[in-house]
């Protein structure tokens, strides 16, 4: 039979509201970083009646530690755990996390526990030696970045100056401020290549690095792009999870994309989708840091931050499942059999709401489940679960909407700038991507074949050539990118709605000055159309 557990666990107090506490120590692979914990080795999942895990395995302290590691549980801004069972070593079973509650006027308590349940004697003398270091190590980094700190952030450990060839960064980021980019934009990344946690460096989310930086998105973007020119960065295409929004796949060239992928937590096979499914990203090129990609945590809450709360229910069990202030569309899911419904919001008063009740069975949702009734998006709003399954399950409440720091292989390739510096980046010929929302933009010269007759052949080549070059600005300006010209027209491909209007308007209202530039256009008008909605993507030639 397996030892009782031992409870460890320490409280600190800290002048901060829960949500900026929550943001810190939910990031459970920078957290393992920072506190001295072992990198790990994760397997493929594994199902059993009591839910699912991974094997993983790890040293420390000298043991070589293997484990089986259940799904973490949350809820966000409220608390979070793991549960581990060992095979061997000096422990059986931990159940550890964090605790997070009001403590006056943006204030907060956190509470950091583990119960451990000891093997042996050997586990009995050293269970406690471990627990308290960890804690004792937990508490200083809650010191270390907490106190006065407004508003802290999770950042990974500082590389050692030996993995950073500083000569080759400056002399590279002198290169880099001589292209198109800003040279405090160059600067920045400069810091960040130089100061940031591998784990930073090694997954680059230009947009994420732009918030965390105060820095403007788009000069972000544009500067990783030309930082792989230069040999700072290299491109990576990552494939997401469209339920779980996590990497499932990653290649260094559209042209090596597959048809579509397999996620094993969420148990669906689905098609790639250049609007959200991939996404770009960089990494540190080898030559210029040293990065290891050591994974600390695979399945914190940090990775699904849309999941506002995952908890495991067992077999013929319920729970209930309060739904907390969100100004968007939620759902609840269960995890591998991936069965979904929406929550419906029918009450703005806010008022405390009755739990609403979901009935799970083998097949699926009760027949004639409806949205909840009850349930709303409001603090106070609950509902119930009941498994009927002869499984636990994992359910997650979770927010439908995708991820706003994502780069989308939609939105780049949407961009002139990344099609004149990657001529190269095409699909595989006869490969066909779906692209959920497009912006398409075509123009049209009026008048343009009787301005052939009247001018002759090559002068009005020449005013439609300069007439090209004056709808490329304002397309490029505006966050587009030209696809082709044909004739005297121009089809162009934006990623949002208001940049492609804007490009128009301002192509429209601007023509008549560029037309009076030029004598014999004076009946000559620019006619433009816009298209909004389902693409596909394609190499064709």
């Amino acid at each position: 039979p397996m030892a009782l557990p031992r409870r460890y666990q320490v409280w600190k107090e800290v002048a901060l509201p829960r949500a900026a506490v929550w943001n810190v120590l939910s990031h459970t692979e920078r957290l393992n970083r920072r506190v001295g914990l072992s990198p790990v080795s994760y397997g493929d999942l594994q199902t059993e009646s009591d839910g699912f895990f991974r094997p993983a395995r790890a040293k420390v302290a000298g043991f070589d530690l293997r484990w089986r590691e259940y799904p973490f549980e949350w809820e966000t801004e409220h608390r979070h755990t793991v549960v581990r069972v060992y095979e061997k070593g000096p422990i059986e079973r931990f159940e550890g996390g964090i605790e997070l509650e009001d403590a006056g006027l943006n204030r907060t308590k956190i509470c950091v526990f583990a119960d451990i349940c000891a093997r042996g004697a050997t586990g009995a003398a050293l269970v406690p030696v471990l627990a308290r270091q960890f804690l004792q190590q937990t508490l200083r980094f809650c010191d270390e970045i907490f106190d006065g700190h407004p508003n802290p952030q999770p950042r990974a450990p500082r590389p050692a100056r030996r993995d950073v060839n500083g000569p080759l960064l400056e002399r590279l980021t002198l290169e880099l401020g001589s292209r198109a980019v800003p040279v405090r934009y160059a600067n920045a990344l400069q810091e960040f290549l130089r100061e940031a946690g591998d784990d930073e460096v090694t997954d680059l989310r230009p947009f994420e690095w732009a918030d965390h930086a105060k820095i403007e998105r788009h000069e972000a973007l544009r500067t990783c792009l030309h930082a792989v020119k230069c040999g700072l960065l290299n491109l990576r295409w990552t494939a997401m999870c469209p339920n779980c929004r996590v990497a499932k796949a990653e290649t260094a060239t559209l042209k090596t994309l597959g048809d579509n992928v397999h996620c094993e937590v969420c148990g669906v096979f689905y098609d790639l989708n250049f609007d959200r499914y991939i996404e770009l990203r960089f990494a540190v090129h080898p030559a210029v840091r040293k990065a290891k990609n050591d994974v600390y945590c695979l399945a914190g809450p940090f990775r699904a931050r849309h999941i506002l709360k995952q908890q495991k229910i067992g077999a013929n069990q319920s729970a209930v499942l309060p739904i907390p202030r969100a100004n968007t569309e939620l759902r609840v899911r269960v995890l591998r059999s991936n069965r979904r419904l929406t929550l419906t919001e029918n009450r703005a008063d806010g008022a405390v709401c009755s739990p609403a009740t979901l009935v799970l069975r083998a097949e699926g949702w009760s027949d004639g489940q409806k949205p909840l009734e009850n349930a709303v998006s409001v603090a106070g709003g609950a509902f119930r679960v009941e498994n009927q399954t002869r499984e636990a399950v994992l359910v997650v409440l979770e927010k439908t909407q995708w991820d706003e720091q994502a780069v989308s292989a939609a939105h780049v390739t949407s961009l002139q700038e990344f099609r004149d510096l990657f001529s190269s980046e095409i699909l595989r010929p006869g490969r066909q991507i779906a692209v959920e929302n497009l912006v398409l933009f075509f123009s049209d010269l009026s008048n343009s074949t009787a301005l052939y007759e009247r001018i002759g052949d090559a002068p009005a080549f020449g005013r439609v050539g300069r007439h090209f070059d004056f709808l490329s600005e304002h397309i490029r300006e505006n966050g587009g990118a030209v696809v082709k010209t044909m004739g005297d027209a121009v089809m162009a491909v934006f990623y949002r709605k208001e940049d492609a209007a804007r490009a128009a308007i301002r192509a429209q209202s601007e023509f008549p000055a560029f037309r009076a530039t030029m004598s014999d256009l004076e009946n000559v008008n620019i006619k433009i159309g816009l298209h909004f909605g389902p693409a596909l993507a394609v190499n064709s030639n």
